[in-house]
């Protein structure tokens, strides 16, 4: 029972008490389904009683008004009382009269003539008569098998997850001579490139971190230092095993080679524009790819953003 009474202490009070009040309820509507139903069988039982008795009584009731008076009457009453009271009845019988007094009345019947009414009283309940022991030991007993038969969930706040901090590469953009493709170093996105706008990428990636601020227009002749590290890279690839026809002339069709590189580059980056202004190409603005003021110098790029494989 201790046990019973240190498991509602800590866990179970709320669950307890949401049993007790409901079979509390339900004990007490049957306390007063039963009363009802055996105070109608009472009262069956005394109007039967009287009914035997009515010749006897048919005496007193037809002397007149003042009927308290006979002692007959009123020992009667006290020996039918104490009857319904050896019998634990909730009813008794309060007077006995000529008219009627209230709802509960009997009528007294003596061949057809109604000689008085018998006036019944109902025992006022106490707090005890709707108060059992079986619905608390019942809720106390449920509670208990709940918690035994219930799997236990440990409601101990647990301590925050540490968060997971996901190291994003300074690299973002990878050249690699060996497979010749550019690559996409967070997501792995690669793409073919072939050898002129590979190598001339490359020259324009060193050209432009070492000269940021140089002009490159490409209808102009494009600087002997460009050309020469465009070269380099075209050497490189022969170096690496790379079939290699005609090397190619990296001053002509220079917008069309352009061309090829930002298509690359878009395929590599298809929904980041901060990235494609970063490493593509700028395109020609206002009068087209024949302005004076088209500039394809890579401004934006930094050192640390793009990386070599077989330089």
């Amino acid at each position: 029972m201790n046990k019973l009474f240190t498991l509602l202490k800590h866990n179970n009070w709320l669950i307890f008490l949401s049993l007790f009040i409901t079979l509390q309820a339900a004990y007490i509507l049957g306390i007063n389904k039963s009363t009802q139903y055996n105070n109608q069988q009472v009262a069956a039982a005394i109007k039967n009683k009287i009914q035997q008795d009515a010749h006897v009584l048919s005496y007193v009731l037809l002397q007149g008004t003042e009927y308290a008076e006979f002692s007959f009457l009123n020992d009667y009453i006290n020996q039918l009382n104490q009857e319904l009271s050896q019998q634990q009845a909730k009813l008794k019988i309060s007077s006995i009269s000529p008219q009627v007094i209230n709802n509960s009345a009997l009528p007294i019947q003596l061949k057809d003539q109604t000689l008085g009414y018998v006036h019944l009283q109902q025992d006022t309940p106490t707090l005890s008569n709707y108060l059992g022991i079986w619905p608390l030991l019942a809720s106390l007993v449920m509670t208990w098998l709940l918690n035994a038969f219930t799997p236990k969930t440990n409601f101990k706040q647990q301590p925050p997850e540490p968060e997971v901090t996901v190291d994003v590469p300074d690299v973002w953009l990878q050249i690699d001579l060996k497979e010749k493709k550019i690559r996409n170093v967070i997501s792995g996105t690669e793409v073919y490139v072939a050898n002129k706008p590979l190598c001339f990428y490359c020259a324009l990636v060193d050209f432009c971190i070492d000269n940021p601020e140089t002009f490159l227009n490409p209808n102009k002749e494009l600087p002997p230092e460009f050309l020469a590290l465009a070269n380099k890279y075209f050497s490189r690839l022969m170096d690496l095993g790379h079939t290699i026809r005609k090397r190619p002339n990296f001053s002509n069709n220079v917008e069309k080679t352009l061309s090829e590189i930002r298509a690359a580059i878009d395929e590599i980056f298809p929904n980041d524009l901060s990235k494609k202004a970063i490493f593509s190409p700028p395109k020609a603005i206002g009068e087209g790819s024949r302005s004076k003021a088209h500039n394809v110098n890579l401004q934006q790029l930094e050192l640390g953003k793009i990386t070599f494989i077989g330089k």
